[in-house]
C-alpha cells in the first residue's frame, strides 16, 4: 500500500508518530504536543483519584473520623464514581482538556459541577441518610478547588513540554 498526499500542500509525516498526513500549517511539534497529551491521560486519572481520596482524607481528618486507609476507600467511591462517570461524558479526560491552564480548569470545574452532587447523591443512598446542604457545599467547593488547581498544574506541564 502506497501513501500519498492527498492535497497538494499536504504532506505526510513517518517519524515516532506512525505515518500521519499533515495539512498546511501544521507543524511536527503540534504532534508532539497531542501525543504527549495522549500520554498523561492515564496520569491525569491517577492524579484525579489521589485528588479525591486526599479531598475525603481531609474530610475525615477535619470531622476527626480517619481511622485509616482502609476505610478511605468506601467513603471515596460515590466521589470517584461519580467523577469517572462524568468525566468520561464530558470527555474530561481527553488531551484537549490539557490545550491551556483556562481549558483545564473549566473541564475540571464542569465535571466537578455534576460530580460533586451526583457523589453525594449515591453517598446518601449507600448510608441511608440525608447530608446536611451544607455538606453538599463543602464537597463542591473544596473538591472543585482542589481538582482545578490539580488539571490547571498538569496543564502547565504539558504546554512546558
Amino acid at each position: 500500500m502506497t501513501l500519498t498526499a492527498q492535497r497538494p500542500n499536504d504532506r505526510l509525516v513517518t517519524e515516532q508518530y506512525g505515518v500521519q498526513l499533515l495539512p498546511p500549517g501544521t507543524e511536527v511539534n503540534q504532534l508532539h504536543h497531542a501525543s504527549y497529551g495522549r500520554r498523561l491521560l492515564p496520569t491525569l486519572f491517577i492524579g484525579d483519584a489521589l485528588v479525591v481520596l486526599l479531598f475525603v482524607a481531609l474530610g475525615q481528618f477535619s470531622h476527626l473520623t480517619w481511622s485509616g486507609l482502609v476505610a478511605l476507600f468506601p467513603a471515596s467511591f460515590p466521589f470517584l464514581l461519580a467523577w469517572v462517570l462524568w468525566g468520561l461524558i464530558l470527555g474530561t479526560f481527553r488531551a484537549q482538556t490539557l490545550r491551556s491552564i483556562a481549558a483545564a480548569a473549566k473541564s475540571a470545574l464542569l465535571a466537578w459541577a455534576l460530580a460533586a452532587p451526583t457523589g453525594v447523591l449515591v453517598r446518601m443512598a449507600l448510608l441511608g441518610r440525608v447530608s446536611h446542604w451544607s455538606f453538599f457545599l463543602t464537597a463542591f467547593a473544596f473538591g472543585g478547588a482542589m481538582l482545578v488547581v490539580w488539571r490547571a498544574i498538569a496543564a502547565w506541564i504539558a504546554s512546558r513540554r
